[in-house]
């Protein structure tokens, strides 16, 4: 690139947005995971990754109790460090080779159909049934996510999904395994997300430069310097942390990226003069929140870099 391609700062604006999303709670990541055609193609270039919380689930065996195949019980959790239950009931009829329906043993998260040796055939999970429909429709702080880390996981060339990148790196392990022994009332959950190819659009008002505003020609085209797809990770992670104010993304929490910083960096010389950001979770009906946002299926966040000190405190950020 030469100072030929540098001009002032343009009116347009960087638009980013996520198509596909996968929540997985992280105590449940295993290798070679298969989960199906479609699924596993949105993990494949999924690249942005959120740690999220929701409260940790489990069956009340005071309230537990079976009538022929029907089940009676009561979900609990801990929300704030004040316990909450949803009651339940509802018909789990047997197979040919089950004969009784058991609730696991402590900490009494499964039910279990069993056979005739008392091995387990079926498991229902409290975090899964937690998020039936009838439950989700009464209760919907039940999927409520918190968002507390936003990362990338980005790998040129792989075939390997998201969740196997999060559970090969050390570090997101380790960041793991802290949240876990800080919060232990609560499932961490990574939640992939797929961002499709980003568009420069015009933005009228707070995100075009003032004509006032004396702009130094010392930016590069955005059309003939595109984006590389690292970089649009990276402006969305970045993006990410600074809508939501994720609480582990913070200094002394964070996991630091090198590689990550050094291309976010880069995108500062470009000549887009404010950032669009989405998060979408429709499709999976959770709704995200932080200590900054309200819980919400759909985010979209526009953020001004026209102005020089926002702009270079936006790009100071350590990802």
């Amino acid at each position: 690139m030469n100072d030929t391609a540098r001009k002032p700062l343009s009116d347009l604006s960087l638009h980013l947005r996520s198509w596909g999303g996968i929540a997985m709670p992280a105590d449940e990541l295993r290798e070679n995971m298969n989960f199906g055609e479609a699924i596993n193609r949105v993990l494949s270039i999924a690249h942005v990754i959120l740690f999220c919380r929701r409260p940790r689930f489990a069956f009340d065996p005071a309230h537990f109790s079976v009538e022929g195949s029907h089940i009676a019980c009561q979900l609990l959790c801990r929300v704030d460090g004040q316990t909450r239950t949803i009651p339940f009931s509802f018909d789990y009829p047997l197979e040919a080779n089950e004969t009784a329906i058991v609730l696991s043993p402590f900490p009494h998260r499964e039910i279990h159909t069993i056979n005739g040796q008392g091995d387990p055939v079926r498991r229902l999970y409290a975090h899964g049934l937690s998020q039936h429909p009838d439950i989700v429709k009464q209760e919907r702080w039940v999927n409520e996510l918190e968002v507390l880390y936003a990362g990338n996981v980005y790998e040129e060339g792989t075939a390997l999904s998201a969740f196997e990148r999060v559970r090969r790196d050390a570090s997101l392990q380790g960041l793991l395994a802290a949240m876990r022994e800080a919060l232990p009332d609560d499932d961490i959950l990574v939640y992939a997300f797929e961002y499709l190819p980003y568009d420069l659009l015009p933005m009228p008002g707070a995100l075009k430069p003032k004509s006032t505003d004396r702009q130094e020609a010392r930016f590069l085209s955005t059309k003939d310097h595109p984006l590389s797809e690292f970089q649009k990770i990276c402006m969305a992670q970045a993006s990410l942390i600074a809508y939501f104010g994720p609480a582990w993304n913070v200094a002394e929490k964070r996991v630091s990226d090198p590689a990550s910083e050094g291309v976010f960096q880069s995108c500062e010389a470009l000549d887009f003069s404010g950032v669009v950001i989405e998060v979408s979770t429709v499709r999976s009906h959770f709704r995200l929140y932080s200590r900054a946002t309200r819980a919400m299926e759909h985010h979209m966040h526009m953020m001004d870099l026209s102005d020089q000190e926002r702009r270079a405190a936006f790009f100071a950020a350590v990802l």
